[in-house]
């Protein structure tokens, strides 16, 4: 059994299934946080900063090109909600 790509989920989300944003958040949540501590060196303020950047995942998942990585355009994501 093969796993489902990021790719996959986002068009999914895309398509309306908000359920996916949980799959996607369990595989990158970590990062995110780990990219915005780095960035803020903030616990608190990252914490924040990574739900902010699934709400927008969510809300622009029509964006996302399927020609990119699904991972690159979550931290491109999140580099512009930190700052």
């Amino acid at each position: 059994m093969q796993a489902v790509s990021d790719e996959q989920l986002i068009r999914w989300v895309a398509d309306g299934d908000a359920s996916c944003l949980g799959t996607l958040f369990e595989r990158h949540h970590r990062g995110v946080y780990r990219y915005c501590l780095q960035m803020t060196r903030s616990g608190s303020i990252s914490e924040d900063l990574v739900q902010e950047v699934f709400l927008k995942v969510l809300k622009r998942a029509s964006t996302f090109r399927p020609d990119g990585s699904c991972k690159a355009w979550i931290f491109n994501i999140a580099r512009n909600v930190t700052f």
